[in-house]
């Protein structure tokens, strides 16, 4: 039986690269073969080649350099490996509705589940750095086992219908996201207790779809002229329940050299459940050095 799941994008969005070839993207594509490469683009984490089938109305609430920010997508053997995933894809019973404003397609996707334990063992989390370490042999008897599993179809899978909004634009159909209506998340921080540090958010205000994971980062500098060590914790307005970090830089103590500078990422999603009442979420994030941090503050982290 099919089963509906939530956001199909967020399902798969630990996922990498797929090369596509220039001429797939032409503008006589129609709206399901746009659907079927934007689809492949965000599972594959290729978002480089996802901003580009995203409509006009979409990008003028979030730039490219900004997409491309929030949406990271991997390299080398990981994104090989990926794209061979990706290529398994299966797009059936697809309708397509044309209305005066665009069109509605809908469809039924069958994706390789790269969250399934066994595959992410065998691809090693998707690691690019442990992935390009093996030998070349050993690379290549992972896509062996990735071609004999597809083609015997013991893949783990996830199975799900699916809707895409679509508008007609000069260059072609262009997937609509409605980021105008989407959830905006915005960043602030301090430091407290005399921590000689710089702490700001890199992007202050993010436009967040529900369900889909984003990756966001701080931007820390200590001042002193010694080593200091600090945690942060962080408040979420007006409720923590809208607000799901999985991997963040408030987990673990950081400690900085003096005048070492570096960014501290957070890998967060808004709750696909949330209101539609509910239009911004403010998280702050407070640093304190690390003997003010109460350990009433921690924060279980997710496994």
């Amino acid at each position: 039986m099919k089963k509906q799941f939530p956001r199909w994008s967020g399902v798969v969005s630990l996922l990498v690269g797929l090369t596509v070839a220039a001429n797939a993207w032409s503008a006589e594509r129609t709206p399901e073969e746009t659907v079927r490469q934007y689809v492949q683009a965000v599972y594959s984490r290729n978002y480089a080649m996802a901003y580009p089938l995203i409509s006009d109305a979409d990008k003028k609430h979030k730039a490219r350099k900004e997409y491309l920010r929030l949406h990271v997508s991997f390299e080398g053997t990981a994104l090989e490996l990926a794209a061979q995933l990706a290529s398994y894809i299966r797009y059936e019973n697809a309708r397509t509705q044309f209305h005066e404003d665009g069109a509605t397609v809908m469809l039924d996707l069958i994706l390789p589940n790269g969250n399934d334990p066994k595959l992410r063992k065998l691809l090693m989390d998707f690691n690019e750095a442990q992935l390009h370490s093996l030998p070349e042999a050993e690379q290549e008897k992972i896509s062996e086992i990735l071609t004999t599993a597809h083609q015997r179809d013991e893949l783990p899978a996830i199975v799900g219908e699916e809707r895409f909004e679509l508008v007609k634009e000069t260059d072609g159909w262009k997937v609509f996201l409605n980021w105008a209506g989407t959830v905006v998340v915005r960043f602030t921080g301090e430091v407290k207790k005399g921590l000689p540090w710089d702490f700001e958010p890199i992007l202050g205000e993010v436009r967040a779809p529900p369900g889909e994971i984003l990756l966001a980062a701080f931007r820390v500098r200590n001042r002193s002229d010694t080593p200091v060590s600090g945690k942060a914790r962080h408040v979420v307005r007006p409720t923590e329940a809208h607000f799901e970090v999985i991997q963040c830089f408030c987990f673990i103590e950081q400690t900085l050299e003096p005048g070492e500078e570096m960014e501290l990422p957070l890998l967060f999603r808004v709750n696909g459940d949330i209101s539609p009442d509910v239009q911004t979420i403010d998280v702050h994030y407070e640093f304190y050095p690390l003997e003010h941090f109460k350990q009433k503050w921690e924060k279980p982290i997710r496994q």
